[in-house]
């Protein structure tokens, strides 16, 4: 079940990080004077990012996007946001990592387990974060401490991350 990454590969997968962090920078220079080129490069760099089908990376562009989308002042939003979603579905649906987490999941009868399996055990893992959360909103567990943590907030008998488990997780999993 392991999608076979070709070497160098991995690149794309810093690539698209890197687009996504650099993209705010860059589009707040362009949009006061030339919204239309900031639009077209929001799009490309969505376009290349969908590409490497790092959910991560999706969810960062996404979040730029909808921040772009509140200051630009351009006509006829609601047709931007409909042409960028399908840009953006027409990447994922080329995408052979998108097209096999999404024939991991059926929207049917989704399941916690399901949409766990497809974000790779992460929603265990943001379910137990949020649990720390909760607990110290204004602290958080302590510097490093997250590991630690851990098997005091997983109460999942099948989270494979929690105490006396695997390794334990280090970090929320989440850039």
């Amino acid at each position: 079940n392991e999608v076979t990454v070709a070497p160098g590969a991995e690149f794309h997968l810093y690539l698209s990080w890197v687009l996504v962090l650099l993209l705010p920078m860059l589009l707040w220079n362009l949009l006061p004077e030339r919204p239309f080129i900031a639009l077209l490069v929001l799009l490309g760099t969505g376009i290349v990012i969908a590409g490497t089908g790092l959910r991560a990376a999706w969810l960062a562009w996404f979040l730029v996007a909808l921040a772009f989308l509140w200051h630009v002042r351009i006509p006829r939003k609601g047709l931007i946001v409909v042409a960028l979603g399908v840009v953006m579905a027409a990447t994922v649906a080329l995408s052979p990592v998108a097209q096999k987490k999404l024939s991991e999941m059926r929207m049917d009868n989704l399941t916690f387990e399901q949409l766990d399996k497809v974000l790779n055990s992460r929603l265990v893992i943001w379910e137990t974060g949020w649990l720390m959360f909760r607990d110290n909103p204004w602290t958080g567990v302590g510097s490093d401490a997250f590991r630690a943590a851990y098997g005091n907030y997983s109460y999942r008998p099948d989270d494979w991350f929690g105490p006396g488990k695997y390794y334990g997780t280090p970090h929320a999993h989440q850039m």
